[in-house]
């Protein structure tokens, strides 16, 4: 092990049923450095870091930390040791404060009483180091997906690591927040903390890594320094062969009569008259920052949140989204910005598959196994879902295969209108590629794309159109040709009000 390594794994296995999701892995983090760990949704990177942190054990090989041999059972012992960890699926407790969330397990105060002006002040002093701006007493419940993820980092630094381990910790972040986040890490390691950083975003893996290290079907490909590589060497030590990702540049598709038709649609939620024109065979593109609308308008658009104002057309003719039931009666279908919220884990691919679709699975009010079986198996072949079998858990599968399994439901469904809310959040760059080939395809059989995006590449890559929002309200509309990066940012800023 190397003089400055302060966390090494050799020789780590770890295996699941039908899954080898670790296969002899090893590799160090040395103090002072950003150490990337790098592959695709599958290839072991977040089991790695679960072995890491305690929270599994692996089958074989061993750990050593500062040089000495260590077995960690339970996550609050690799805490204790000061390995602190930021996971991708984030895990606190809705019903109390960020405050509370943020120094659980070590709330100031004595006899059993907590110092709650002390609990307010650290709080506030820790997320003012962050550059961020939150309530402490605010419950987390109230918050929205970025702002969680912003309380999961502040409650790993408020350990007062030395190694710090990030997974996906900038995938719901604003870019000024991943600025401020980098900052911070660049503090860090200036202070000799070792962190290991986990993100499918190879641009900023390109800025922020020292060392990068690259998995692939739960094998380590190769540590490298990130002087001696390029994004395009990266990519094909992750999928193992080229990906081109070549941009689309579709034209905009206004045949016939549009299937879907918003009309100055509002709700209590922040949508301000909302109006646009959804065709078949589109995939149109919803740009915007955060708070800028695009959840909002996907939860009206699926009778989540009740209209105040205007109207919606399916097929030309009016209808009254009261409820996810009557949306999905009408042909709707929605994948939200947080899987976890979308799927039901503890079930089966083939559960989740055809949960929508109780009509077919249950003709007669009675289970149909042989239909179960047959909708899921045309799925999980049309869809490329890798999983041993269609019983397998979706908690079981990486965060690309379980994307899939979501987008899988709405195509049992034979939803001819698909709002997509983020589908690439947390997907490598080999799964996001599939992704998109496959909206390429559902829109090829008819099927009308609203496609809610945050990455501008995403955007010229996939959408024929994009609109833009700001503040509840569409402010622009863009055709393929016109999709410049500027030009998004300029009227996602306010530019066009």
């Amino acid at each position: 092990m190397e003089s400055n390594a302060v966390l090494e794994a050799v020789s780590v296995t770890k295996k699941y049923p039908g899954v080898v999701a670790l296969d002899g892995v090893s590799f160090d983090v040395r103090a002072g450095e950003v150490h990337v760990l790098l592959g695709q949704n599958g290839a072991g990177k977040s089991t790695l870091v679960k072995v890491l942190a305690g929270a599994i054990q692996p089958d074989e090989g061993e750990l050593s930390l500062r040089g000495k041999r260590v077995q960690f059972r339970r996550p609050i012992e690799a805490l204790e040791a000061g390995i602190a960890t930021v996971h991708q699926e984030l895990t606190l407790v809705p019903a109390l404060s960020v405050a509370e969330n943020t120094w659980l397990g070590h709330l100031p105060g004595g006899s059993g009483v907590i110092s709650w002006k002390e609990l307010w002040s650290r709080t506030d002093a820790l997320f003012t180091r962050l550059g961020v701006q939150l309530d402490p007493r605010a419950p987390v419940r109230d918050l929205g997906t970025a702002q969680r993820q912003l309380v999961t980092i502040g409650r790993a630094l408020a350990s007062d690591p030395t190694i710090l381990m990030m997974d996906e910790p900038t995938s719901a972040l604003t870019a000024r927040e991943r600025d401020n986040l980098f900052g911070i890490m660049n503090g860090l390691i200036a202070q000799g903390i070792a962190i290991l950083y986990i993100s499918h975003r190879l641009e900023e893996l390109m800025h922020v890594g020292t060392r990068i290290t690259v998995l692939r079907d739960g094998r380590r490909v190769s540590t490298v320094q990130k002087g001696d590589v390029t994004r395009a060497d990266l990519v094909r030590m992750m999928v193992g062969h080229e990906v081109t990702g070549e941009a689309s540049h579709r034209a905009a598709k206004h045949d016939g009569a549009p299937l879907l038709k918003v009309d100055g649609i509002a709700t209590h939620a922040g949508l301000k008259g909302v109006s646009f024109d959804l065709y078949p065979g589109e995939i149109l593109g919803v740009a915007g920052l955060m708070g800028a609308g695009r959840t909002e308008l996907s939860r009206a658009l699926f009778g989540l949140d009740p209209l105040t104002a205007g109207s919606i057309e399916i097929h030309g003719r009016p209808v009254r989204l009261t409820g996810p039931k009557s949306a999905i009666r009408h042909g709707v279908g929605l994948l939200v910005e947080d899987r976890r919220q979308g799927l039901v884990m503890p079930m089966t691919v083939a559960e989740n598959v055809t949960l929508a679709d109780f009509r077919e699975v249950f003709p007669g009010g009675v289970l149909s196994m042989r239909k179960e079986r047959e909708l899921a198996d045309e799925a999980v072949e049309y869809m490329n879902i890798r999983t041993p079998n269609i019983w397998q858990r979706v908690s079981n599968l990486s965060g690309g295969n379980q994307q899939k399994v979501a987008l899988a439901r709405w195509m049992c469904t034979q939803s001819d209108i698909l709002i997509l809310d983020e589908p690439t959040r947390g997907v490598d760059v080999g799964a996001k590629e599939e992704i998109y080939k496959l909206l390429e395809q559902l829109a090829k059989r008819g099927a009308a794309i609203l496609f809610i995006v945050s990455e501008f590449p995403e955007l010229q890559r996939c959408c024929n159109r994009a609109l833009v929002m700001f503040g509840g309200r569409i402010v622009g509309e863009l055709g393929a040709n016109e999709m410049t990066q500027a030009q998004v940012l300029a009227l996602a800023t306010g530019g066009g009000e």
